[in-house]
């Protein structure tokens, strides 16, 4: 039980570095998933 009272201790007390994280890592992703849209969809229309 300790452990995870400890595990609570240091996300509360760095929210704002794990919001930031988070951020970061939903854009990157959005930002790859975009990217392959627009590679993928022009190239399946031009192969079939």
């Amino acid at each position: 039980m300790m452990a995870l009272n400890s595990l609570f201790t240091v996300f509360t007390g760095r929210i704002e570095d794990w919001l930031l994280a988070l951020t970061q890592h939903v854009q990157i992703s959005l930002s790859a998933l975009l990217a392959a849209i627009f590679i993928s969809i022009p190239l399946g229309i031009l192969l079939s």
